[in-house]
């Protein structure tokens, strides 16, 4: 029993210990039924389990008195718990029940006859131990013969009848363990998990003899003793034993224990099985310094010989041998290392790593024994397994490193004792690799490049190449040409070695840096601060943005006076024409480019352009330069005019008549809207990077469209081989940016910085008037809005399946097709008719207010025959209009009239006969009609009007329907125009239209 006053402070502590709702739960469980079974008690221990309905498992709580200390297993985070709270509460109260006692009164306690414990009982048969389970309540002794939770379910449900047991977390433990368990020997597993399991407080039985359970093994016990000139071990008794089971059980005294022998190995097994032989004088060593110490820890062996040597009890130790070596072959100095393990110090024994033996080390083959050295082997694994872990090392075999590999085991055996000279020589100065370019002129321009550990260049040197592909292969460190190592440079590297490596791939291929890349040359230079000779001096007006360019001589016919920004763009395209480099001319639509090239046209030119603006070049030529002669070679019956200064002519006829053209050699090439030479595979293409030329320019507005590929094309038009091969351009270049690259986009404008020009008119023409740009929303009508909703649930599902699995796009693009069809006229899709849409009624209501304020409109659709609808609805309403699509003749008459005072208000044009080349400033108002995912395209329309000579603000409205595609597409659009600008301007990531981009369009 418990003092009343150890009672009264265990009492306090629990209840100082314990939070307000967890006291309240405790005294509600000794108020509403629970019942406290308490099953050992005194001041060192108190074990209460207690049984409340509803809850299967009866938490075990334990109570040390004297520790001021308690425990409870039913997991809850807190403690104490409410069950250690209303535990004290009972034991104060005196009101804990002892088994087999009469109740105690309570006033809401179940009977304690109400509720059952369960006793174990071991059986012992000739096969081994039986286990039975028994359900032991007052006047109820029954054998359970199913699982503890079936017995429990059935008597919750009346299926069963029998009193409730008080089940703790151990015995559901065990109902576990015993699962399948039919009865018969129990095998040792079984055993195993039992004796885990099964608690010391349990009502256990050895058939009727109460008894305990011990989770501590016997050991088997075991005596050496001298025999003949040997020795012999023997299995004796041990005293503690008073009866052995099978399956290795005992019993000791009244407790079950089980016997050690199955923690051993297989191979200390087969050591204790051979004990019973005889050990002769040749075995004297490894008995007593390895086997007797390894099976002392999981057996008892007592040592009763008189004649044992002599031991030394001594603690294993690393030694580790860095040793400098030479290869026999390359003569190249290396590093061995060796570590091994001994006792001693000195050394007088060590580990024989083949025979696993302890040998000495005075004769390494010797198997006689001077001393005996008892071996630690949990200490050797310990050794082992951190030389392993840190240096990866095993004891006994000697590895031979070079170079950066011996650099980096030297410097991770800091900190680990070693002997030997081997170290010294791989250790590495704290010094950086300091580059040296030197660029030299001569027949033609070169560079060379090496590091050196100090920054005037003086000491011993390491090449460009080998310090690059260690920094490519990781490495910290690079040799230097007299064997010393040094750091690699590597945040320089990170910053300029794929620029440098370019250059000097290009001096191993070509010897020479040809002219196209000495710009980008002279930049870099700058960049690292290194000096270049001062004949590449003149090109860093290509580099500071044109600035220090000089003026160029105007021809002497010019008939024109040159805005600021376009007297530049001469000064550029003159100073790349005389050094014999080419230019790409990108200049915003309206800002002069032709009046620019015209001004620096010299000796024999050939201009390819789109057939719409041949005879504007022609105008154009004869109102700015009248002293040049130029001829059109176009037509059915076309020749070839040799005596001409300017011969003029088309992309089809430069694609039908390749060869002729190429047979000239030209003094000038200039190719218009070079965006259509963008696709590198197309007939037009070729032929146009065919043609034989000393300068070459190419003019756009939209250098880049989609992809940029369509710029390599353009430059290598412009400039052959200044972006590589096509494959290499992909690779290098168009895939990181694509992939969102900054560092790549950067490397890319450096290097195309020299060779393209492009102004914006916000920023060159400010005189030009305000341009804003207005979305105009439309509601479709119920039947449009039927029509629109069909084709998207008829279709959505199957063709986005098909793109998620990698299937063709063109059925995808069809149904984007019909949907923006649908989100305009209905009448646009085959099989419908439609003589209404609310897109067509928007665009009639705003163009009479437009017509009303005295305005001129373009109206821009994809489809002529969306344009022939609202010709329809302009002929009903009696408004003049003129109108220019693909069939359109003698298209310069038409815009002649719209362009005067008396013309038409309105133009329809089709985006792709009226997105290039014509000059509509008469117009103040653009509508396009159906918006698509290239903002270039719509900002080439919206540039026939809003260009030099617009003297009124141009409005720009885009007509798009709520809820349809038309929404998506804007969204797009504002993602693709930061397509030019990764290489035209700043930031921004390369776009094109990809197979993410149309399954978001139909999402």
């Amino acid at each position: 029993m418990i003092h009343a006053p150890l009672i009264a402070e265990l009492f306090r502590a629990v209840q100082a210990s314990a939070s307000s709702p967890i006291w309240s739960q405790g005294v509600t469980y000794t108020r509403g039924g629970t019942n406290f079974v308490c099953s050992k008690q005194n001041e060192a221990e108190c074990i209460i389990h207690l049984r409340t309905p509803g809850q299967p498992m009866s938490p075990k709580v334990t109570l040390w008195p004297r520790e001021l200390d308690w425990d409870c297993d039913c997991g809850n985070s807190e403690s104490p718990c409410p069950h250690v709270a209303a535990s004290v509460i009972m034991l104060k109260r005196g009101q804990l029940q002892m088994p087999g006692s009469p109740d105690t009164p309570s006033s809401d306690a179940a009977p304690a006859a109400a509720i059952a414990q369960l006793h174990y009982i071991f059986r012992p048969r000739h096969d081994g131990l039986h286990l039975e389970r028994h359900i032991v309540g007052q006047g109820f002794p029954k054998k359970l013969d199913t699982t503890l939770i079936s017995y429990k379910a059935g008597v919750e449900t009346k299926r069963i009848q029998g009193p409730d047991v008080m089940a703790t977390k151990a015995d559901f433990a065990v109902d576990q363990v015993l699962k399948n368990y039919q009865g018969g020997p129990l095998e040792r597993q079984r055993l195993e998990f039992l004796f885990k399991t099964i608690e010391s407080d349990q009502k256990i039985f050895l058939s009727d003899k109460p008894i305990q359970i011990s989770s501590s093994r016997i050991l088997a016990q075991y005596e050496c003793v001298d025999e003949a000139n040997g020795y012999r071990l023997r299995r004796v008794k041990n005293s503690l034993v008073t009866q052995v089971f099978r399956h290795g059980v005992a019993l000791c005294g009244d407790t079950l224990r089980l016997m050690n022998s199955t923690l051993l190995t297989p191979e200390e097994q087969k050591l204790v099985e051979d004990m019973g032989s005889y050990w002769g004088p040749e075995r004297e060593k490894v008995l007593f310094a390895d086997i007797i110490p390894k099976l002392q820890k999981k057996i008892s062996i007592t040592v009763s010989s008189l004649k044992r040597p002599h031991t030394l009890d001594l603690m294993p130790t690393l030694d580790l041998r860095l040793e400098r070596d030479k290869d026999f072959l390359s003569g190249e100095t290396t590093l061995s290392v060796l570590a091994s393990i001994v006792y001693g110090d000195p050394p007088i024994a060590q580990l024989n790593y083949q025979t696993l033996e302890l040998v000495p080390v005075q004769d390494y083959r010797s198997k006689r024994v001077s001393h005996l050295v008892t071996r630690n082997q949990e200490e050797e694994r310990r050794i082992m397994q951190k030389l392993s872990r840190e240096l990866d090392l095993q004891p006994g075999r000697r590895i031979i490193l070079s170079g950066a590999d011996a650099i980096a085991f030297v410097k991770r055996a800091r900190g680990w004792e070693y002997t030997g000279d081997g170290a010294e020589l791989f250790k590495v100065e704290e010094r950086i690799l300091q580059p040296k370019i030197n660029v030299t002129e001569g027949e033609f321009y070169a560079m060379d490049m090496q590091f050196f550990p100090s920054g005037d260049g003086s000491g011993p040197s390491a090449s460009f190449d080998s310090v690059f592909k260690a920094w490519e292969q990781g490495a910290d460190n690079v040799p230097l040409l007299d064997g010393s190592w040094a750091k690699i440079p590597k945040d320089w590297l990170t910053r300029y070695g794929l620029r440098i490596r370019e250059f000097l791939s290009l001096r191993e291929a070509l010897n020479e840096v040809p002219p196209l890349r000495l710009p980008e040359l002279t930049a870099l230079c700058d960049d690292l601060g290194q000096s270049y000779p001062e004949s590449l001096d003149k090109l860093r007006g290509l580099l500071d943005n044109f600035e220090s360019i000089g003026d160029a001589t105007l021809p002497s016919d010019l008939r024109a006076d040159l805005r600021p920004y376009q007297k530049k763009g001469v000064n550029w395209l003159s100073f790349l024409r005389d050094a014999g480099l080419g230019a790409l001319l990108a200049d915003d639509m309206g800002l002069g480019k032709t009046l620019q090239t015209l001004c620096v046209l010299q000796g024999k030119t050939l201009i390819v352009a789109p057939t719409s603006v041949l005879y504007n070049w022609a105008a154009e030529i004869q109102k700015f330069r009248p002293g040049l002669k130029s001829s059109v070679f176009y037509g059915d019956r076309r020749e070839l005019d040799t005596t001409s200064d300017v011969v003029l002519t088309s992309y089809g006829v430069l694609r039908l008549d390749q060869e002729r053209l190429r047979e000239t050699q030209w003094d000038t090439i200039v190719i218009d809207e070079a965006q259509t030479i963008k696709n590198p595979d197309s007939q037009i293409a070729k032929a146009a990077h065919s043609l034989r030329g000393n300068f070459r320019v190419a003019l756009s507005g939209t250098p880049v469209e989609n992809r940029l590929d369509d710029l390599w094309s353009q430059f290598q038009f412009v400039n052959p081989g200044l972006l590589g091969r096509r494959e290499e351009f992909l690779e290098k270049f168009a895939r990181p940016i694509g992939q969102g690259d900054i560092e790549t986009a950067s490397r890319l404008k450096t290097r195309i910085k020299p060779f393209i020009l492009r102004r914006l008119k916000r920023d060159v023409a400010p005189e030009l008037p305000a341009r804003t740009e207005t979305v105009l929303y439309c509601e479709l009508a119920k039947e449009e809005r039927e029509t629109y909703d069909m084709i998207l649930a008829s279709t959505r599902k199957e063709v986005l399946a098909t793109l998620e699995h990698g299937g063709s796009i063109l059925k995808a693009l069809e149904v984007i097709l019909r949907l923006r069809q649908a989100a305009c006229h209905r009448g646009l899709i085959p099989g419908q008719n439609a003589d209404e849409s609310s897109k067509l009624d928007l665009l009639m209501e705003t163009l009479e207010e437009s017509l009303a304020e005295g305005h001129k409109s373009l109206v821009f659709s994809q489809w002529t025959s969306f344009l022939d609808r609202i010709e329809g609805e302009l002929e009903k309403r009696k408004i003049r209009f003129s109108r220019i699509d693909g069939s359109t003749q003698k298209r310069q008459g038409i815009v002649d009239e719209f362009q005067s005072p008396e013309g038409p208000p309105i133009m329809l044009i089709s985006l792709k006969a009226g997105g290039v080349g014509l000059n509509l400033t008469a117009a103040d108002h653009v509508f396009i009609m159906d918006p698509w995912w290239n903002p270039s395209v719509e900002d080439q329309a919206a540039d026939r009007a809003h260009r030099i000579g617009q003297q009124n603000p141009v409005m720009i409205h885009r007509l798009v329907a709520r809820e349809t595609i038309e929404e998506k597409i804007l969204v797009l659009q504002e993602a693709k125009r930061d397509l030019a600008r990764a290489v035209l301007d700043e930031g921004g990531a390369a776009l094109s239209l990809t197979r993410q981009d149309i399954m978001d369009l139909l999402a």
